[in-house]
């Protein structure tokens, strides 16, 4: 470390990655507190276009209301495979 260092390298201890795993219900939360601009706690797609959802917008709306709850949003982020999208538009 000491060489990296007077090379002008970052550097630090390795790491396993151990415990970045995320808490579901309480990015759920912070989703709907960073997008939902109408406070009804509900995401519409208009309020995800710019988003960076873990699945699809309609991949995760389970009841088909056109709209995501906090519900819908953790159960899509618990232990379902992330293939994130920017800017998802239906067809």
């Amino acid at each position: 470390m000491r060489w990296a260092k007077s090379q002008g390298g970052v550097v630090g201890y390795a790491h396993s990655a151990s415990g970045l795993q995320i808490d579901p219900s309480r990015a759920a939360q912070r989703l709907v507190n960073t997008l939902d601009r109408t406070q009804d706690q509900l995401l519409t797609l208009e309020e995800t276009r710019q988003a960076l959802l873990p699945l699809p917008f309609e991949q995760i709306y389970e009841d088909r209301d056109q709209a995501l709850s906090k519900g819908e949003l953790s159960f899509s982020m618990n232990g379902r495979p992330i293939s994130c999208q920017i800017g998802w538009f239906p067809k």
